[in-house]
């Protein structure tokens, strides 16, 4: 059995005006963003710093399967502490050990609390998170599309001037 089986982008676009592309998945716990490039880009293979939701989480060239080959892609998830992720349903096995652990952590912070002359609590409070959709997703990639294209028109500009005034010679 597969733990996932890849499926069509629910999302895969052109940045108009960029020689960027946009490309939104379903990974096996939470929505994927991509933005690349062609692999015959300048910037294809360079270590491109940009700010997306927690950071990039993959550098790469596409394999064809989720990520279309011919391009070079970063990436990032989310499926982070303050995203809901879905995971697959658990085992009763594997509840009771997560349900045992959750206890053993309790216990150990009212431990904690009370060497500390705290009251002791009852429950941790789980923080808020977000159920991302789709089309929130595009929005958000759209968002840092514009903050790669910048950044590639100041590498280009930056070039451009080391080289008296032609990015491309």
């Amino acid at each position: 059995m597969e733990f996932f089986t890849p499926q069509p982008p629910l999302a895969d676009f052109p940045i108009a005006g960029t020689p960027l592309r946009a490309l939104v998945l379903r990974g096996p716990m939470s929505l994927l963003a991509y933005i690349g490039v062609p692999l015959d880009h300048w910037a294809a293979g360079t270590d491109l710093d940009f700010r997306c939701h927690w950071g990039i989480t993959f550098e790469g060239e596409g394999e064809g399967m989720m990520r279309p080959a011919g391009w070079y892609w970063w990436g990032w998830d989310y499926g982070h502490c303050t995203d809901v992720v879905d995971l697959p349903p658990l085992s009763p096995e594997w509840q009771e050990r997560i349900d045992d652990f959750r206890r053993a952590l309790l216990e150990h912070f009212n431990d904690w609390r009370e060497d500390r002359g705290l009251e002791p609590v009852t429950g941790f409070t789980p923080m808020e998170q977000k159920r991302w959709t789709a089309a929130e997703v595009v929005e958000d990639v759209m968002d840092v599309a514009m903050n790669v294209k910048a950044a590639l028109e100041a590498a280009e500009a930056g070039a451009a001037a080391l080289s008296g005034g032609n990015a491309d010679s």
